[in-house]
């Protein structure tokens, strides 16, 4: 479990991939990309979700956080 937000440059990132789905802020769908983050110690694994359309940005912790 995290003990407290850990920092991007804690771990590494893999790079965007194009995923099914809408935004959660415009709606707007096909412009959602997915990148999963790794932390250096190989313990923990997020996914970062990003709408090209509109810019916003959110995570969903992995199962091991």
């Amino acid at each position: 479990m995290h003990t407290q937000p850990m920092r991007d440059s804690d771990g590494r990132f893999a790079e965007w991939k194009p995923i099914e789905g809408k935004c959660y802020k415009c709606a707007e769908a096909g412009k959602i990309n997915m990148r999963v983050w790794e932390s250096n110690d190989e313990a923990f694994e997020d996914h970062q979700y990003k709408c090209f359309a509109c810019g916003a940005t959110w995570w969903i912790d992995g199962i091991d956080s």
